[in-house]
C-alpha cells in the first residue's frame, strides 16, 4: 500500500510538472507566433507580442514594428461584427501609428459592410507651403533638407458603407473627418500666420493662432471589375478572379463650415489594377492611377488616397510592390496632380537558377518598375529586383530623377 501511494503521488507530481511545462510552452508560443482563440460565436486573432514576423526594415525608413488584433463575432445568417486594431512604430522617425476599425457585415451576399475607422496618419504640411516646395523642386531637384515647414499631426475618423449593386460593381459612400494640429502647436512665423488668417478669414481666433485645421469631406467610390468570378462560403460572397482589370474612381469634396471644417476643395482619383496569371508560377501585376485637386477655396492638404506612402503597406501580397519605396514622403504632398504606374513581373526562374547554391530556398524572383509624373517633379522612376519565399521577401531598388541616377536602397519584409 505504501508503494502504491508513493507511486500515485509521483504520477500526480509528474502530471503537474507536465501540465506546467505545457502551459509555459503555450504561453511562450503565443508570444512569438500568431494565436487564435474561439469561444462560441466569437473568435480573436492576435499577432504575438514579440513575433519576429512583425518586424520590417528598409534602408529608407529604417526598422518598423507592428501589432495586430482581430475580433469577429458571428451573427445570424452569417452577418458579423468585426474589429481590427493596429499599432505600429517607426524607430527611425520615432512615430507611432494607430488604427481601430469596426465593421458590420450586414449583407454577406451583396458584400454590404458599414465600417468606422479611427486613427492617426502621416505628418504633413499644408498648401501654404506648396509654392516653396515646388520652387525647391524646380531649382534643387529632390532635395528638401534645407526646408523648414510647419508639420501637422493627423487624426482621422472615417465612416464608410460599401454594397454591391450588381456582380463586380460596388458603390461606396462615406464621410472623412480629419483634425490636423500643428506639431509645434503655435505659429512663430508672423508671415505664415498672416497668410493662414487670410486663407481662413471666417475661422475663429483660436484656430488661426493654434493652427488646428478641421476637414469634413463626403466621399463617393465606384469600383467595377467586369466578368468577376466569385464563390460562396454559405451566404458570404467572395471574389476570386477576373480576366479584366479592377477600375476605381473616387470623388471627395471638402465642405467648409461643417463641424468646424476649414477647407474647401474637390479631390478626384482614378485607379486601374490587375493581376495577370501567366501560368501556375508566373504572374504580371500592374497598377496605374492618377488624381488631382480642384476648386481649392482655402488652405488644404493634398492628402491623396490612392497615391500615398503608407508606413505599413499591404500591396501585392508581399508588402514591397505597388508603392514608391525610396521616394521621400514629403513629395507625396508636393503637387495637386499626379500620374503613377507600378509594374511587377514574378517568376521562379529569372537569374538565381544560374547559381543553384544561392537559389536554394528561393521560391520566386520579382522585377519592379515604377514611374511618377507630376508638374514639378516631372519624372521619377524606380527599378528593382526582389526575391521571396513563404517567410521572407527582400528587394533592392534604384531610383532616377528624370534621367539622372538618384539613390540606391533595399527593403526586407517578413510574412506572417
Amino acid at each position: 500500500q505504501l508503494k502504491e501511494a508513493l507511486k500515485k503521488k509521483s504520477e500526480q507530481t509528474n502530471d503537474t510538472l507536465t501540465k506546467k511545462k505545457s502551459n509555459i510552452g503555450n504561453w511562450a508560443k503565443s508570444m512569438v507566433m500568431s494565436s487564435r482563440y474561439k469561444y462560441k460565436n466569437t473568435s480573436i486573432n492576435y499577432s504575438g507580442i514579440i513575433n519576429p514576423f512583425l518586424f520590417g526594415y528598409s534602408s529608407f525608413d529604417g526598422l518598423t514594428y507592428r501589432q495586430k488584433v482581430a475580433l469577429k463575432h458571428e451573427l445570424k445568417r452569417q452577418s458579423s461584427i468585426e474589429m481590427n486594431a493596429f499599432v505600429g512604430y517607426m524607430f527611425k522617425r520615432k512615430e507611432l501609428f494607430t488604427n481601430i476599425t469596426t465593421a458590420w457585415n450586414y449583407n454577406p451576399p451583396r458584400l454590404g459592410k458599414l465600417s468606422l475607422s479611427v486613427g492617426n496618419g502621416n505628418k504633413t504640411y499644408s498648401s501654404i507651403y506648396l509654392k516653396e516646395v515646388q520652387d525647391s523642386l524646380t531649382n534643387s531637384g529632390l532635395n528638401l533638407k534645407k526646408q523648414d515647414f510647419e508639420y501637422y499631426n493627423d487624426y482621422y475618423f472615417k465612416l464608410d458603407n460599401t454594397v454591391e449593386v450588381t456582380n463586380g460593381f460596388t458603390i461606396g459612400t462615406g464621410l472623412d473627418y480629419h483634425i490636423r494640429k500643428a506639431a509645434s502647436n503655435k505659429i512663430d512665423n508672423l508671415e505664415t500666420a498672416l497668410t493662414t488668417s487670410k486663407l481662413n478669414a471666417n475661422d475663429d481666433e483660436v484656430t488661426r493662432i493654434y493652427k488646428k485645421q478641421k476637414i469634413f469631406a463626403p466621399v463617393l467610390t465606384l469600383t467595377w471589375t467586369p466578368e468577376q468570378y466569385y464563390r460562396f462560403e454559405r451566404r458570404q460572397k467572395i471574389y476570386v478572379r477576373s480576366p479584366y482589370p479592377t477600375m476605381k474612381i473616387e470623388f471627395s469634396r471638402g465642405i467648409r463650415g461643417v463641424l468646424g471644417s476649414t477647407s474647401g476643395f474637390n479631390r478626384v482619383e482614378l485607379d486601374i489594377s490587375q493581376v495577370i496569371q501567366l501560368n501556375l508560377m508566373k504572374s504580371f501585376h500592374y497598377h496605374i492611377g492618377m488624381g488631382f485637386f480642384s476648386n481649392q477655396k482655402s488652405e488644404y492638404f493634398t492628402d491623396f488616397e490612392y497615391f500615398a506612402k503608407r508606413n505599413f503597406p499591404d500591396n501585392w501580397d508581399d508588402g514591397i510592390g505597388g508603392v514608391f519605396n525610396l521616394l521621400d514622403r514629403r513629395f507625396y504632398n508636393a503637387s495637386d496632380t499626379y500620374v503613377q504606374n507600378h509594374l511587377m513581373y514574378e517568376s521562379p526562374f529569372l537569374i538565381l537558377n544560374l547559381v543553384p547554391v544561392v537559389s536554394k530556398g528561393i521560391v520566386t524572383e520579382r522585377l519592379y518598375l515604377s514611374h511618377l509624373y507630376n508638374p514639378h517633379i516631372r519624372s521619377y522612376t524606380e527599378v528593382g529586383y526582389g526575391i521571396g519565399n513563404s517567410f521572407l521577401n527582400a528587394a533592392v531598388f534604384g531610383s532616377f530623377h528624370k534621367l539622372k541616377f538618384y539613390e540606391l536602397g533595399f527593403k526586407i519584409s517578413l510574412n506572417i
